[in-house]
């Protein structure tokens, strides 16, 4: 499991972004440990590195929450 911070390094972004795209639906919501720290796995290093690379390509937010709340639960 990797912490916000080890997953902005892995994507290449900030955890201010990951909390941003968690807030508008772009991100799942991550699962909590004990603590209350957020847990994520290498597959969400994967779709943020998608959704970077999409916005880097002028998708826009909404047309993001669409596409990938459609792949949500299956792996794309």
């Amino acid at each position: 499991m990797l912490t916000i911070g080890q997953l902005a390094r892995a994507a290449g972004s900030t955890t201010k972004t990951i909390r941003y795209y968690e807030e508008v639906g772009v991100l799942p919501r991550a699962p909590r440990n004990g603590s209350g720290y957020r847990q994520y796995s290498r597959a969400d290093v994967d779709r943020l590195v998608f959704v970077r690379r999409a916005r880097a390509l002028g998708v826009s937010l909404a047309d993001l929450k669409a596409l990938v709340g459609e792949g949500r639960g299956q792996d794309r």
